[in-house]
């Protein structure tokens, strides 16, 4: 699991030189959803589209949040953060100011993207929007093909709109996980069954949802190595992998 790698990772490289970003920007783009602008010195960082960022906040709290977009040259990265789910990330970027600052170790994680794949599907929640829009920044680039499924309440569904995410949007269901995202997935035609059978699935949200959503999948005969999962969840080390902006 992700999550879990990166923790190791960034608790490894804690006492390795960082660079110090300021919050340059804050937009309110929905009344619990915000973009922040962190500016400085990423020239020096190796990146790859779809690695996470590392902020060490405290002396063993890492929050570790995908770019949904960065230009290394001019030095500013944007994170999407989700302030409706009382996670430690939402939390956390809920009470930056303009001018604050914090430590970015780096750039980690493996490549979001799988490349020997032309045909990319994701399914996120709230909670994963900015790594959907990851993805689908990075299959535009590489010329592939894009599907997404979004999980989100009524008060979230206009949020894709706002970040220029493309994709269908299905209710939650708390009788029963990802019911309603098993449905889109069953309505699906033969034809189009067909043309994606060989593509990459990547799920993420809460584990039971992903994992239901994993067990449909395998059983329309998609095997394991196409199926990447993304729990949105904390973590017993004090650190959230936040994707949302993975």
């Amino acid at each position: 699991m992700l999550s879990k790698w990166f923790t190791n990772r960034a608790e490894h490289i804690a006492d390795s030189p960082n660079h110090i970003v300021t919050v340059q920007n804050i937009r309110v783009l929905a009344p619990m959803l915000q973009c922040i602008r962190f500016v400085g010195d990423l020239a020096p960082m190796p990146y790859q589209p779809g690695q996470v960022a590392a902020f060490r906040v405290g002396k063993c709290v890492f929050h570790n949040c995908t770019p949904i977009a960065l230009d290394q040259d001019e030095g500013w990265l944007d994170v999407l953060f989700n302030l409706a789910n009382n996670c430690p990330n939402g939390r956390w970027a809920d009470q930056l100011c303009l001018g604050d600052t914090a430590q970015l170790l780096g750039f980690e994680g493996p490549l979001l993207l799988q490349p020997r794949f032309r045909y990319h599907f994701a399914f996120a929640d709230a909670s994963a929007l900015g790594l959907a829009l990851a993805l689908q920044n990075a299959a535009e680039a590489a010329q592939d093909e894009f599907l997404c499924l979004l999980e989100l309440d009524q008060q979230q569904q206009g949020w894709p709109q706002l970040i220029q995410l493309d994709g269908d949007v299905v209710p939650p269901c708390a009788a029963a996980a990802a019911r309603p995202a098993i449905q889109a997935l069953q309505a699906w035609e033969a034809p189009l069954w067909h043309n994606w059978q060989g593509a990459h699935f990547y799920l993420a949200g809460q584990k039971t949802t992903i994992k239901a959503l994993q067990k449909t999948l395998r059983q329309r005969g998609m095997r394991n190595e196409q199926i990447t999962l993304f729990p949105i969840q904390p973590t017993t080390k004090k650190t959230y992998h936040h994707v949302s902006y993975y």
